[in-house]
């Protein structure tokens, strides 16, 4: 399970690396933030566990007779795997609650993004279409889809 939440931690570094610089959307932007600090914590809890285990076998090996040893590691075990599974299923639900957000942010500035963009291009198309008057026909054709894609994409947002 620790091994789980190593890989979860990596692969979410590995895609906020990619979208933080074009990140713009508020809730975006704090999903970020937030996924930061808990990558901190993740990583202080996987050096305390791999520090504290260390330990324990440095323990076991300490204790004078080896029926002790056996007592002594099945207690200790037990009680370090409750408090660890708790605190890696936490973490692991935090990783999940953020690639939550983190998507329907990207959904959401895509969707926006979009807008604005065929906003942009409906005012060059305008101008253009003085020109070449067959534009217009054209860009009436490009917003039907457009708007199609926009309308997927903000269910799926609010499904998700």
């Amino acid at each position: 399970m620790l091994l789980n939440l190593v890989e979860e931690m990596e692969s979410t570094i590995q895609y906020v690396a990619d979208v933080e610089q074009f990140a713009k959307l508020a809730k975006l932007v704090e999903a970020i933030e937030e996924v930061k600090i808990l990558v901190k914590k993740t990583e202080e809890f996987v050096v305390y566990y791999c520090s504290r285990n260390e330990l324990g076998a440095l323990v076991t090996l300490s204790l004078p007779s080896m029926e002790y040893n056996v007592h002594a590691v099945k207690t200790l075990r037990s009680v370090v795997s409750t408090v660890d599974s708790d605190e890696l299923a936490d973490l692991k639900s935090s990783f999940e609650r953020f690639k939550q957000k983190f998507d329907r942010g990207i959904v959401i500035q895509s969707a926006m993004t979009s807008e604005q963009s065929a906003t942009i291009l409906k005012s060059l198309v305008d101008v253009m279409g003085t020109v070449y008057p067959t534009l217009p026909i054209l860009w009436s054709i490009l917003t039907i889809y457009a708007q199609k894609e926009i309308r997927f994409l903000r269910d799926w947002s609010q499904r998700t």
